[in-house]
């Protein structure tokens, strides 16, 4: 139980959001005998205080919050992926739903935009679920994503680099698959299945966003117009995309379950 943190005690959240592998309470006090830690006594969470993100906070007593969201559980890789397809589901419940007829390429071009951003905020998402909920890949971010920590931070309070790490993983620009598979496979060892069509995609919601529909094309400016065929080859090309992610990583994601084998989870 290397990733385990003891607490002889109970969890108390007072105030302020705190991110662990997982909050379990009534452990046994067997579990000193190979936790990596042991805090005697409570262990009181506020605004100030900082935790492992990839620690399972194990306590003989209770845990307790006096707020919502104060205590929270590191995303597990299977529940991201699934909340992906919740996304993709209401898009293609959105392309059901009647509406008069000059409004459809409007309401098109919204959802095209947003099967895009269900992709991206899956990508770092999922990034950050390893990260966030493994101390190798932890480290190995740190080393390999050329990310800078301050100075600061180093000097200050090493506890304040998780929080650091959490941001930078989410400001990547995941709409730049070639830097994100070299992002993979640089912390997870693990390459993008094919994503040349994808980056096509991707292209075309760039022009949706930053150019208001149009696309440039052999020095002229023409309007795209999305049908909701084109949402739909899209949405299959995202799925196919998706799926072979979470298979090339099936090996991770049953490491990163077996190691949260201890209490309930999210």
């Amino acid at each position: 139980m290397a990733n385990v943190i003891l607490v002889k005690g109970n969890i108390i959240g007072m105030a302020g959001c705190h991110v662990a592998r997982n909050f379990v309470c009534l452990v046994p006090d067997s579990y000193q005998n190979s936790a990596m830690s042991i805090i005697e006594g409570d262990l009181t969470l506020n605004e100030h205080s900082h935790i492992l993100p990839y620690c399972i906070y194990a306590a003989t007593g209770g845990v307790s919050t006096l707020g919502d969201n104060i205590l929270q559980i590191t995303p597990q890789p299977s529940n991201v992926f699934s909340l992906f397809k919740q996304e993709i589901n209401k898009i293609q419940d959105l392309l059901q739903v009647p509406i008069p007829q000059h409004l459809k390429n409007d309401l098109n071009r919204l959802l095209y935009i947003n099967v895009v951003g269900a992709l991206e905020f899956f990508i770092t998402e999922l990034l950050g679920s390893f990260v966030m909920g493994d101390k190798d890949y932890f480290d190995a971010f740190i080393e390999k994503s050329q990310v800078r920590i301050p100075l600061s931070k180093l000097i200050e309070s090493a506890s304040d680099i998780p929080q650091t790490i959490h941001k930078a993983i989410h400001e990547f620009n995941a709409h730049d698959l070639r830097k994100m598979n070299n992002l993979y496979k640089a912390v997870l060892n693990i390459s993008f299945p094919d994503y040349g069509e994808l980056s096509s995609k991707i292209k075309t919601r760039h022009d949706l966003v930053h150019r208001n529909g149009y696309e440039v094309k052999e020095r002229t400016i023409k309007f795209i117009e999305i049908t909701p065929s084109m949402i739909m080859e899209l949405i299959n090309i995202c799925n196919a995309f998706t799926e072979q992610l979470m298979n090339n990583l099936q090996n991770l994601t049953e490491k990163w379950n077996r190691d949260t084998e201890i209490g309930v989870t999210n």
